[in-house]
């Protein structure tokens, strides 16, 4: 009895004839290797390396970057086409001195109050709170918070109203 292996070898001997797989066989190794000889087997050049790039990184993905380009042409036109008429600033000059004068004046305010030591009791209260405050002291366990979290403040209390703590 054949097996299965036997029946398939023998219809593809019937389909095909040795000589014919075996002329398909060279024709197969001749392309190789002219492939092969193509190459070079040496260092690719610049060029090469341009080549590759683009069949494998830009052409399969030629629609996504055909739509990258065209959306870079919408923000390159609308960019152009929002300009004012006649390259005049949209902003006129002397408020642009003014704002620059506003802007050195905070920063001129900002480094004196870094500069500064700054009062006493904000020195001294930095940091250190009173631990036997309740607002400050957590709750022992199996001891209900005296107030939870994130809680609303209630009106008139030392803060202000409707503040979260």
């Amino acid at each position: 009895m054949k097996t299965l292996r036997e029946h398939l070898l023998e219809r593809s001997r019937e389909a095909a004839p040795e000589r014919e797989l075996a002329a398909m066989r060279e024709r197969v190794r001749a392309g190789l290797e002219q492939t092969r000889a193509r190459a070079g087997g040496g260092a690719a050049g610049p060029l090469d390396v341009l080549r590759g790039a683009w069949r494998e990184l830009i052409w399969p993905c030629r629609g996504l970057w055909s739509g990258l380009a065209a959306a870079w042409v919408v923000v390159l036109v609308l960019n152009h086409a929002s300009r004012p008429a006649g390259g005049e600033p949209s902003i006129p000059s002397s408020e642009i001195v003014a704002l620059h004068g506003l802007w050195r004046e905070q920063q001129d305010l900002l480094a004196a109050l870094a500069r500064s030591p700054g009062p006493a009791s904000a020195q001294a209260g930095r940091g250190t709170a009173d631990p036997s405050a309740p607002e400050h002291r957590r709750s022992e366990p199996g001891e209900a918070p005296s107030k939870p979290l994130g809680s609303w403040r209630e009106p008139g209390e030392a803060a202000g109203e409707g503040i979260l703590t």
